[in-house]
C-alpha cells in the first residue's frame, strides 16, 4: 500500500462502503516483503482480486490433502473448491480493513479459509470475519451455560499517564490485583461511575435479568444477547470521542490473559472455529507451546485498553468476542510497518533506548491523529459481538473496549509465516518474553 499522507478523523468514523475495493498486486507485494524480513525468502506476488479470485496466499506445497497425520506444513489445492473465489463483503473503511461474510460452506474449514483470505490481511494488517447466521445462533445458545464456572481472577488496574511525554503519546502501566470476581461481580464493577460510560440511548433501554437463565454456579442476572445491542454506529462514535478525550482520567480494569475457553467442550468439539482447537501449523506439530497455542479469555469494561504491539514472534491471533460491549480496533497497514515503528521510537525515546523490542510491552499509546499527521495512515474497524478479528503477521495494533464484554483469543500459524517466526525479534529485557525455534519445530 502506497505510503502517501492520508487524513485520517478520529473524532468521526467513517461510514461503511458496500463496494469492495480491489487490492492491487503491487499493493499484496509490498504488504508480503513488509512482513517478511527481507533475509528471508520473497513471497510470490499475487493477481488482484477485483472480479476473479482473491490474490494467492504463498502456498509451499500444493497437495489435495491437507491431513496433519501426514506432513503438516502441505498446503491444500483450493482450485475448484468453495475457498478458490472468497473476497471481502465490504471494507470498514474505503481501502481499509477489510471484512469477510463467508457461506456456511466456506466457514467449514479454519485453515483452508484462512490460506484463501490471507493475502488481504497481509496488506491491511487484520481482517475481521462475520460468521453465517447459523453458526452465531448455536453460539448463542450454548455461552450462557459456558459462564457459570467463570471467575475473573487477578484483573489489572491500568494507571495511563501522559506525563512527560509528547502530546497525543501516553504510558500505560498494568497493577495486578489479587482479587477474584465471580462474571456477576464483574457485571456489577463494570456498572461503577468510574469504571462505565453513560452511552446515549434514544429508547432509555436497562438492561433487564433474564428470568429463562439456568441456574448456575456462580448465577448472573444479566441477559447476554442485550449486552451489545445498543452500541449503533453514533453510540461508538461518541464513546470513541469520549475515550481519548478522558484517557489518563481514572484507571479501567481488565481481567487479560487468564487462560481458558468459553467454547464448550461437549457442544464445539467439532467446531473448526473453536479457538481451543483451531487447525493450524502450530497444532499440527502436536506440541505444547505455553503462552502461544493456549486459549486466554479477556473481560472488559470501559475504556480498558490494548496498546499498540504486534503478536509474539509475530505470529497470526485470533479474537473473538462471546459477549457483550464491542472492541475499537486501530490498524497499521504493513507497508506502513517501519515508519511506524520509527515514529513510535521517536515518541517514546526513552524506553526505546533502553529495549528495542519496547511496542512488545504492549505499554505504549498513541493518538491516531499524531500518527496520521506524520503521514501514517491508522484504520479504524468496530469488532462486536459473535465477529473475529485476526491479526496478521507484523500487523500493529491498537485499541480498547467500549464496555463490559467478553472475548477469547490464541496465536496461530500459517505457511506463510514460518519464514516471518524465523526473523522474528523478541524483548530482551523481560523474563518471560516468547521465543520459538521455529527452524526446529517445522525442518
Amino acid at each position: 500500500m502506497a505510503e502517501a499522507s492520508v487524513k485520517i478523523e478520529t473524532d468521526r468514523l467513517l461510514p461503511l462502503t458496500d463496494a469492495a475495493a480491489p487490492v492491487p498486486p503491487e499493493a499484496v507485494a509490498a504488504a508480503a516483503a513488509a512482513a517478511v524480513p527481507t533475509t528471508a525468502a520473497p513471497l510470490p506476488s499475487a493477481s488482484a482480486p477485483s472480479a476473479g479470485p482473491p490474490p494467492s496466499a504463498p502456498p509451499s506445497v500444493k497437495e489435495d490433502d491437507a491431513s496433519p497425520d501426514d506432513d503438516p506444513l502441505k498446503v491444500p489445492d483450493l482450485t475448484g473448491t468453495v475457498w478458490e473465489a472468497i473476497a471481502p463483503a465490504y471494507y470498514a473503511e474505503p481501502g481499509g480493513i477489510p471484512v469477510f461474510e463467508p457461506t456456511e460452506a466456506q466457514f467449514s474449514d479454519f485453515y483452508r479459509f484462512m490460506l484463501a483470505v490471507e493475502a488481504y490481511g497481509y496488506v491491511a494488517g487484520v481482517i475481521k470475519i462475520t460468521p453465517p447466521a447459523a453458526w452465531t445462533a448455536a453460539r448463542r445458545a450454548i455461552i450462557p451455560r459456558c459462564l457459570e464456572r467463570v471467575r475473573v481472577r487477578n484483573p489489572i488496574s491500568q494507571e495511563i499517564s501522559s506525563g512527560g511525554l509528547p502530546a497525543g503519546t501516553y504510558q500505560q502501566l498494568n497493577l495486578e490485583s489479587r482479587k477474584s470476581y465471580t462474571l456477576q461481580e464483574w457485571a456489577n464493577a463494570s456498572r461503577l461511575p468510574r469504571h462505565c460510560k453513560n452511552r446515549p440511548n434514544k429508547n432509555k433501554h436497562r438492561v433487564r435479568p433474564n428470568k429463562n437463565a439456568p441456574v448456575a454456579l456462580a448465577p448472573f442476572t444479566f441477559d447476554v444477547d442485550a449486552l451489545g445491542a445498543h452500541y449503533d454506529d453514533a453510540t461508538c462514535e461518541a464513546l470513541e470521542r469520549a475515550y481519548w478525550r478522558s484517557l489518563s482520567h481514572g484507571a479501567p480494569r481488565y481481567g487479560a490473559d487468564m487462560s481458558g475457553t468459553l467454547f464448550d467442550p461437549d457442544a464445539d468439539a467439532a467446531n473448526p472455529w473453536n479457538i481451543g482447537k483451531l487447525d493450524n501449523l502450530l497444532t499440527r506439530v502436536q506440541r505444547a507451546l505455553p503462552g502461544v497455542n493456549r486459549p486466554y479469555l479477556y473481560f472488559g469494561m470501559w475504556k480498558a485498553t490494548f496498546a499498540w504491539h504486534v503478536e509474539d514472534m509475530d505470529l497470526f491471533s485470533i479474537n473473538y468476542i462471546h459477549f457483550g460491549a464491542p472492541k475499537q480496533w486501530y490498524v497499521i497497514p504493513l507497508a506502513q510497518r517501519a515508519r511506524f515503528e520509527r515514529e513510535a521510537k521517536s515518541f517514546f525515546s526513552g524506553v526505546a533506548a533502553h529495549c528495542p523490542e519496547f511496542l512488545r510491552h504492549k505499554m505504549s499509546i498513541i493518538h491516531p491523529r499524531h500518527l496520521a499527521a506524520r503521514g501514517i495512515r491508522v484504520q479504524k474497524v468496530i469488532q462486536r459481538a459473535g465477529e473475529f478479528i485476526v491479526t496478521f503477521p507484523g500487523g500493529y495494533h491498537q485499541g480498547f473496549n467500549l464496555g463490559f464484554n467478553g472475548a477469547e483469543s490464541v496465536n496461530f500459524a500459517l505457511p506463510s509465516w514460518i519464514q516471518v517466526g524465523k526473523q522474528a525479534h523478541y524483548c530482551k529485557c523481560q523474563d518471560d518474553s516468547v521465543k520459538l525455534d521455529v527452524a526446529g519445530l517445522f525442518e
